[in-house]
């Protein structure tokens, strides 16, 4: 799964070292996307846009500090497969 998965970092106008740490990230491969705004619009936008960037049929939010356990991919897969019947 974790091959099948898109990583969209959508950054909303950040002040610190955030844009040259999710381009180094983008930078690795295709299925790690950054894009960026000049200036902040808010939260409710950015996290439609980054909604609207997104290709993959299946979601999941991670915000700032987020971390996921390796657990959850496995799940994820799991339970994700289609079902027939």
């Amino acid at each position: 799964m974790l091959s099948q998965t898109e990583i969209v970092l959508r950054d909303n106008a950040s002040t610190d070292s955030t844009e040259a740490i999710c381009r180094a990230y983008a930078d690795r491969g295709p299925r790690i996307r950054y894009e960026r705004s000049d200036d902040n619009c808010g939260a409710a936008f950015n996290y439609r846009r980054t909604l609207e960037l997104t290709c993959a049929p299946y979601f999941k939010w991670n915000a700032a500090g987020d971390t996921v356990r390796r657990a959850f991919w496995s799940s994820a897969s799991r339970s994700s497969k289609p079902t027939t019947g």
